[in-house]
């Protein structure tokens, strides 16, 4: 693992800006399809979520594979967003993929535990949380233990699909690899989401500002709003392989 500082969590999003720039067509193709395979995992009735949950680190190793391809000016092909269901490591990484989906319900029934089931009713039901069920029950609690939960395996989880992909490590290798790279890392991850909450502040700001100042250019904007937010959405699952680069030394890739 390469030695990181503060200011790399900013480079992590400056060099998935770069990579986008290399071939953006290509990238937003990959992206679209790789959002795509998901959504219509997500339809299917009853067991969508599974399969979504389980093949999404497969799915993520394809995007990441045409992003490595783009930054080493390989030849581009569809096929790449694929690869992962080609990989010896097919198996772990759909593990991987229900380790993490155990994650989120064990966090999801800490909600539950605290909040009397309100979020569930919400979530099943479609009822709306009035405001005495929110001063009556700890939803916000709940919502906050329930990410201080999750953010460990959050951790845990952010390198590890790569590392399974393309170092060769087991899965419980490479979800400890990954835990202490990101704890390892933790100002430069600070830096990197300080970074993102800013472009993501910014962008609604500076279209709304647009908006105030120039009579009539609504409606340009509201056509412009949707691409630019796809684009912010693209380089934002660039920078996960950004940061990936720029942490693990790139000899050690199988």
């Amino acid at each position: 693992m390469n030695t990181i500082n503060a200011v790399s969590g900013g480079l992590w999003i400056r060099h998935a800006v770069q990579l986008f720039r290399k071939k953006p067509f290509e990238v937003l193709f990959s992206f679209m399809g790789f959002v795509f395979c998901l959504l219509g995992m997500l339809a299917i009735p009853q067991i969508g979520i599974v399969f979504f949950m389980m093949l999404a680190p497969v799915l993520n190793m394809g995007f990441m594979h045409v992003c490595r391809d783009v930054d080493e000016n390989q030849a581009f092909t569809p096929r790449a967003l694929f690869v992962g269901f080609r990989t010896p490591v097919f198996k772990p990484l759909c593990l991987l993929g229900l380790l993490q989906l155990l994650a989120l319900l064990l966090s999801f029934l800490l909600v539950m535990a605290v909040d009397g089931g309100v979020i569930w009713d919400f979530m099943s039901n479609g009822r709306m949380i009035n405001e005495k069920a929110l001063l009556e029950t700890k939803v916000g609690t709940s919502l906050l233990l329930a990410r201080l939960f999750y953010f460990p395996a959050m951790m845990a989880l952010w390198f590890a699909a790569p590392l399974i992909m393309w170092h060769g490590m087991s899965v419980g290798k490479a979800i400890f690899y990954s835990f202490f790279a990101v704890w390892r890392a933790r100002v430069a991850f600070i830096t990197y989401f300080i970074v993102w909450i800013g472009i993501l502040f910014f962008v609604p700001v500076v279209l709304g500002l647009i908006a105030s100042l120039i009579p009539g250019v609504i409606g340009v904007l509201n056509l412009l709003l949707i691409p630019i937010l796809l684009v912010v959405l693209v380089v934002l699952h660039c920078s996960f392989y950004t940061s990936y680069k720029e942490i693990f030394a790139r000899d050690d890739l199988a």
